[in-house]
């Protein structure tokens, strides 16, 4: 890397940051055997989930009240649910929805909270309570809490350090932090919790391996370089892009180096190559590799660049899929953008680098 105006000097390499690998399992298994009661099963019921009609057989033998809401109150409440037999087809039934549709760890806990928050009529502490039973029978890392106007909350664990995230700490575990879902916690709140652990339980991975399947909600967009004049017509699905916006920035062990990894090592969506991996193919038909990579530059070029202070007034970072959504984008962008396309593309190997104020490839 050179330094315009006068000689160029050689920037060193501080630091190499190693990317994960995705080919292992990184979903947990649940902890205990699923059966389904093929006599007197519940009812199906149906739910929406970014724009996708799922449907999961619960009903109102499923359903319970926390009478008190105290330690022993939420103890007798989930004795009850523990004792359900019907809710083990449920959990069956979440876990086949998680996998059948490509949900992430962070897309399975909000589906499980839509299915509750659904079935009971709204946001209350049974919701939660569920939320948190079948999170936890799926084989996830998690802890329920209180506060003192006993609002019933999930602690989840995760592999990674989240930005901008408040989060407790649980001093028997080595101050293992622990995330509050769909709660902000006020400042200095102390709340009760329950430590209570599952041997093998698993925390959430933030990693992406496949995009969730989502129906389809497409907008399409026509792009065209500026030097190559290469044009592409593409499709992006809006629910994917919902859902992206609700998602956590990670890093791991909190290095702030390594968030970039996990928008670089998520794929495009499918409905994204569909419209865009043959329109460049085309377009690189017989290249050498070099002209190839000029082709993408000038097509990621093109993108109109605007800083993230200006739009969003943080920074933050796009997955590929929301580079070519949203009207501007900024450098880091167009770099995991660029390394996505070359690699899947070219086949050709790529890094990202960063130095102070850019991110580059």
């Amino acid at each position: 890397m050179f330094l315009s105006g006068g000689e160029p000097q050689q920037i060193s390499i501080k630091k190499v940051v190693s990317l994960a690998d995705l080919n292992i399992a990184i979903q947990p298994t649940p902890f205990v055997p699923v059966i389904t009661h093929d006599d007197s099963t519940p009812q199906e019921f149906e739910f929406t989930f970014y724009g996708t009609p799922l449907k999961a057989r619960i009903d109102d033998r499923c359903k319970f009240k926390i009478e008190k809401l105290t330690n022993k109150g939420y103890a007798d409440a989930i004795e009850k649910i523990t004792k359900n037999k019907y809710l083990s087809t449920t959990l069956d039934d979440c876990l086949d929805i998680r996998d059948n549709y490509y949900l992430c760890d962070w897309a399975y806990l909000q589906m499980l909270d839509k299915l509750c928050t659904d079935f009971f009529g709204g946001k209350c502490n049974e919701a939660t309570l569920l939320t948190g039973y079948l999170y936890c029978m799926s084989g996830y890392k998690m802890r329920y809490a209180y506060n003192f106007n006993n609002d019933l909350i999930i602690l989840y664990a995760s592999d990674q350090v989240l930005c901008g995230i408040g989060g407790y700490s649980i001093p028997d575990e080595e101050y293992r932090t622990y995330y509050p879902y769909n709660y902000t916690p006020q400042n200095n709140e102390r709340i009760s919790f329950c430590n209570y652990k599952f041997p093998q339980e698993k925390a959430m991975s933030l990693y992406i391996k496949e995009t969730p399947a989502f129906d389809k909600n497409l907008k399409e967009y026509e792009h065209t370089s500026k030097i190559y004049k290469a044009g592409i017509n593409y499709s992006v699905n809006q629910n994917l892009i919902d859902f992206y916006n609700t998602y956590p920035v990670p890093t791991t062990k909190g290095d702030p180096y390594t968030k970039w990894s996990y928008y670089a090592l998520t794929p495009l969506s499918d409905e994204a190559k569909a419209t865009i991996y043959p329109t460049i193919k085309k377009h690189t038909n017989g290249m050498k590799d070099f002209e190839a990579v000029n082709i993408i530059l000038d097509l990621i070029q093109t993108y109109i660049y605007e800083k993230d202070d200006n739009v969003w007034g943080y920074d933050r970072a796009f997955f590929p899929d929301e580079t070519i959504f949203y009207p501007s984008s900024d450098c880091e962008d167009h770099a995991i953008l660029f390394t996505r396309l070359v690699t899947d593309l070219i086949g050709l190997k790529t890094a990202l680098i960063y130095y102070p104020g850019h991110l580059a490839a």
